[in-house]
């Protein structure tokens, strides 16, 4: 019967980088009981995973409903790598309607906690009924809730701030005292023209001799 999550001894959080994608995984074991594993297939070795089950524990993980999970191989796994930052935090795994998953231990808060060196692994020749047999043995018991409207209330956050920062702009631009126009300088009045004779200009005269 599955347990509840406040049940379990240790609650280890988790997720992607930018937020979009949460895990959790509840386990009764201690961070050093466990034995980190690293495949050695290239998905793995390309994001450096190192993943972490209890199969007597248990693992949340929240995602967007629009995020695509990514497969390969025989194709049998949802491997769950966010499509904002890129971040592979589990791979989840469905069979009659129950979903088992890893969690990738590098996505976790706690990840310097779990100190056992990674042991190698290679699952290169298995075939469906031995993947599928090993990961009902070895594999965490799993819930995976889609959010929906995750996408669009991010979305509907942004344009408000968007919005609001533009409003504030505004509001500070409308906040500004208004400068007084200067008054505007009088035009002088023409003096009339002088009556009588025009100016002369003085005549010189050379100096007369004694």
């Amino acid at each position: 019967m599955e347990r509840e999550p406040a049940t379990y001894a240790h609650h280890y959080a988790g997720g992607c980088h930018c937020g979009r994608i949460h895990v959790a995984l509840h386990s009764d074991k201690a961070p050093g009981d466990f034995t980190p594993r690293a495949d050695s297939c290239g998905f793995c070795v390309r994001h450096r995973a190192v993943v972490l089950s209890d199969p007597a524990g248990l693992v949340e993980l929240t995602a967007p409903a629009a995020l695509e999970p990514y497969r390969f191989g025989l194709g049998i796994t949802d491997f769950l790598v966010c499509g904002h930052c890129g971040v592979f935090v589990a791979a989840v795994w469905y069979k009659d309607g129950a979903a088992r998953a890893v969690v990738n231990m590098p996505a976790l808060d706690a990840r310097d906690a779990f100190t056992s060196a990674p042991a190698p692994m290679d699952f290169e020749g298995e075939d469906v009924a031995a993947r599928e047999a090993r990961r009902a043995r070895n594999w965490t018991p799993a819930r995976v809730t889609a959010l929906r409207n995750q996408i669009s209330l991010e979305r509907s956050v942004t344009s408000a701030l968007v919005l609001f920062s533009e409003g504030s702009r505004l509001s500070r631009t409308s906040r500004r005292p208004r400068r007084t126009p200067r008054p505007r300088r009088r035009a002088r009045a023409r003096r009339p023209p002088r009556s009588g004779p025009p100016n002369r200009a003085p005549v010189r005269t050379g100096r007369r001799a004694p």
